[in-house]
């Protein structure tokens, strides 16, 4: 026997530890004279595992804990200070006793040393195990038969590179090369973990979006005249040269895909090609390795059905390798102004999108690859979906939600105006290219604009929830303004009735943005329904709000009071409705006006036909005084609706009526100048001396 790492607890570790992104490298013991290649392109490789000693000296062991603590290899661990009694008496009294048959050992941080028996239920970037295996007899742990039972490792990896390092280092080498099981089991057994390390090797560097050929173990040393004569080893070698096809086909049809959800931006698009260049020059330099080549060779010499398509997939390879360098070149030609593109807000965008639109231009004019319709209209929508993540940066949800609407209505526009204005240089630069171009322009544009359409439309639809904030949350930059006071009787029921249609809009508002996750995304149906949801409860609404100018105007006596009143609601004139309700009101307010103008030229032919005024009254300066009133009320009259710049008030036919006072007003002037011109006359001249 000898002492080794074995980490066949990665994937349960790695299962406790769901949210680890970072994948670390595994670490085998170094004293276990094991060495895993990591090079995507080399072959895994075994040392001798007969040479291996153990990695403390019995003699220099007083106790179990110190077999422990000398095999511990975890960063920031030093046995000086993190090392205590209790960790001694965890191992001598309760490690391998119980059912404790795995010991964990972990730093909680860089200052705390932690032994437990069970998985840490938090991630952890470093452990390590040390597992107890009783023998035959069920022996107690002791110094003598540690090295006998006990397995030890590192973890620090994802769990399938660590599941690739330790079958590839391990576990294959020691099974391809036991020849002591009968023949029948170990081809089956053979051909069915070749097909797994197949899949194990191509998924584990998938991950590092790099496509490695798996080479199997037991061809390395087997000349290409014996080799075909093991129908087995053929069988499983036609195995990997089936799984080498598929993996080919895939790297060479996975521009296909270009649209995948992964790629969302030029640079997204120009990181595509250049990793699409890296993956075919690997699989390249793979299938130039010698022990490819042999494998190659024996399936030749054997006359295998698989190789004639493998070997027509090289051929493909030295094209798109081609391809994919000639789009690099041209790709690279745009990917600073991507880059500045990312750090600009959206008014800034337009300046930079001429220059941008017509190196797109270049590429598909001149490109010997990139040059038909389909590519070029990918990379026009990834520009739209870059300017779209651009605008959203500045767009926050949560103060629309919390009624800042002064500020989110001004970066809405903005948004708005920047894809606005990407629309028109494209048109303008389009037209410049037909004008000065013999190659078309028959790119489809609807396919190009069809993101930057819906988004626009999105970008308006929050410009309607802001306005409904206004109108129905009293909102204005996340404070609400006062509750407005309404005169008369019938103004406690207005102001509830008011209070009401504030409460139903919170609940549509908490309704809309249940799942503001999907808001800003173009692809989300749902936004639609719940919109609409959201655009039926704001037309009720609406209703309940021309119910409650009806009711404020139950009790209007004066136009000033249905000037204040209609200066309250003027702010919801832009909503079309309501300001129906409100031009209805206003043109009672016109008619009322016109009525007492009426009013005023009945009362002044009265006065002037009826012999008045009375006996009692002063004849000159009574009259003057009822004329002068009368201009007063007039004016004052005037004055509120001249102070209504929020009315309509030309379209409820103010303007005649306007004239009537003009004219009504120069009467009573008349009749007053007349008056004292008659008093003169009475007073006789009285001399001064």
């Amino acid at each position: 026997m000898f002492t080794h790492h074995n980490n066949l607890d990665e994937d349960k570790s790695q299962g406790d530890s769901k949210d680890s992104k970072t994948p670390n490298s595994l670490h085998l013991n170094d004293k276990l004279d094991i060495s895993t290649n990591n090079d995507p392109h080399e072959t895994e490789s075994v040392d001798n595992l007969d040479n291996i000693s153990s990695p403390t000296q019995k003699g220099d062991i007083i106790s179990l804990a110190d077999l422990i603590k000398n095999r511990i290899c975890l960063t920031d661990f030093d046995p000086e200070s993190h090392w205590h009694d209790i960790h001694n008496s965890i191992i001598e009294k309760e490690f391998a006793i119980d059912g404790h048959n795995l010991l964990i050992c972990y730093m909680l941080n860089k200052n705390e040393f932690k032994l437990q028996f069970e998985i840490p239920r938090f991630l952890c970037n470093e452990i390590n195990y040390f597992i107890f295996t009783p023998n035959i007899n069920k022996e107690k742990l002791t110094v003598d038969n540690f090295d006998l039972c006990i397995q030890y490792g590192n973890i620090s990896g994802s769990a399938i590179q660590s599941l690739l390092g330790i079958m590839s280092s391990l576990f294959a080498p020691n099974l391809f090369t036991n020849i002591s099981w009968p023949d029948s089991i170990r081809n089956d057994f053979s051909l069915q973990l070749q097909r797994f390390m197949s899949s194990l090797t191509d998924t584990r560097w998938k991950l590092d979006n790099k496509t490695v050929l798996y080479i199997p173990l037991d061809s390395l040393n087997v000349l290409p005249e014996i080799a075909i004569k093991d129908k087995e080893l053929i069988n499983r070698l036609e195995m990997i040269i089936i799984h080498w096809t598929r993996q080919i086909k895939t790297v060479l049809n996975i521009q296909n895909i270009n649209d995948h959800s992964t790629i969302i931006s030029p640079l997204d698009e120009i990181q595509f090609w250049h990793n699409r260049c890296d993956d075919l020059t690997g699989i390249s330099n793979q299938l130039n390795k010698s022990i490819i080549q042999q494998i190659i060779n024996i399936l030749l010499i054997a006359k295998s059905t698989y190789i004639t398509n493998f070997l027509k997939l090289t051929d493909e390879i030295k094209w798109n390798t081609e391809q994919a360098q000639n789009n690099i070149k041209f790709l690279d030609k745009i990917k600073d102004l991507c880059l500045q593109l990312n750090e600009l807000k959206p008014k800034d965008i337009p300046d930079k999108l001429s220059q941008l639109i017509n190196m797109i231009r270049i590429i598909w004019t001149n490109s010997k690859y990139y040059n038909n319709n389909e590519l070029i209209t990918n990379l026009f929508n990834k520009l739209s979906n870059q300017i779209i993540i651009r605008c959203c940066s500045i767009i926050s949800l949560n103060d629309i939600y919390n009624g800042k609407i002064i500020s989110s209505i001004f970066n809405l526009n903005q948004c708005i105006y920047c894809c606005e204005q990407y629309k028109d240089i494209y048109n303008k630069l389009q037209l410049m290219h037909i004008h000065n171009s013999i190659k078309p322009w028959d790119i489809q544009k609807n396919s190009i604009f069809a993101q930057i359409d819906a988004f626009i439309q999105r970008c308006r639809d929050l410009l309607e929830v802001c306005q409904c904030l206004k109108h129905f949350g009293r909102y204005e930059d996340g404070n609400k303004t006062t509750m407005p006071i309404l005169q008369g009787i019938r103004g406690p029921e207005v102001e509830n009735l008011l209070l009401t249609i504030e409460q139903m809009f919170e609940k549509l508002m908490n309704n809309l943005f249940e799942n503001r996750h999907c808001i800003l995304d173009i692809k989300a149906t749902s936004w639609h329904d719940n919109y609409n949801r959201f655009r039926i409860g704001i037309k009720d609404l609406e209703v309940m709000m021309q119910n409650a100018i009806n009711t404020a105007f139950e009790t209007v006596t004066t136009i000033q009071q249905g000037v204040e009143i209609l200066d309250i609601f003027a702010h919801l004139r832009s909503r079309e409705t309501i300001r129906r309700t409100i031009d209805h009101r206003t043109s009672e307010l016109v008619s009322r006006f016109g009525d007492c103008l009426n009013q005023i030229k009945k009362e002044m032919t009265q006065r002037v036909n009826t012999g008045l005024p009375i006996p009692t009254e002063a004849y000159y300066s009574g009259q003057a005084l009822y004329w002068k009133f009368l201009r007063r009320r007039l004016e004052k009259d005037m004055l509120a609706l001249d102070q209504a710049f929020f009315l309509p008030l030309s379209d409820a036919g103010m303007s005649e009526y306007r004239q009537q006072c003009t004219q009504l007003t120069d009467a009573l002037d008349d009749l007053t100048k007349k008056i004292f011109n008659e008093f003169q006359t009475t007073i006789e001249p009285v001399s001064l001396i």
